[in-house]
């Protein structure tokens, strides 16, 4: 995994072009169905205004079983954004279904985005995923919906 070290305190994934960025897994306890997931975005540079990102969600860790996608996020769209910015962004599902005890894996994709170099890019910010590493390996997600017991 490729990633750049930001100001001593984050890790930030470069989102290249044409990838699916594996993002972790998340364990369920019950069932549940996903209506957005937030994700921590960060922004370098200026970009070309076309950048959109969406999720999938996956029933493997290997990310080819694919259970769902979320609605595109245009970048431009964001609240706030600037030429170098952080923060959350939502990526927006047709509330998918999971069942108790599944872990739910998630990938994030781009279309229009291209990356140039360390002018310009996008990239999502590491937390320390399942393994609980010294290293952060996974990205910092949040998912909403609604739970049954």
């Amino acid at each position: 995994m490729s990633f750049q070290q930001f100001a001593d305190t984050q890790r930030i994934k470069v989102i290249e072009t044409g990838e699916l960025v594996a993002c972790g897994g998340v364990s369920i306890a019950a069932h549940m169905e996903v209506a957005y997931m937030r994700a921590v975005l960060y922004k370098h540079g200026a970009l070309a205004g076309t950048e959109k990102l969406r999720a999938k969600l996956f029933t493997d860790a290997a990310l080819t079983k694919v259970h769902a996608a979320s609605a595109w996020l245009t970048v431009s769209d964001i609240s706030g954004l600037g030429t170098y910015w952080i923060g959350w962004g939502r990526l927006d599902f047709d509330r998918e279904h999971w069942n108790k005890n599944q872990t739910l894996y998630a990938g994030v994709e781009t279309t229009g985005y291209t990356r140039n170099g360390d002018t310009s890019y996008l990239g999502l910010v590491l937390d320390y995923g399942i393994s609980q590493n010294d290293e952060p390996t996974a990205v910092a997600m949040a998912f909403y919906g609604y739970r049954w017991l």
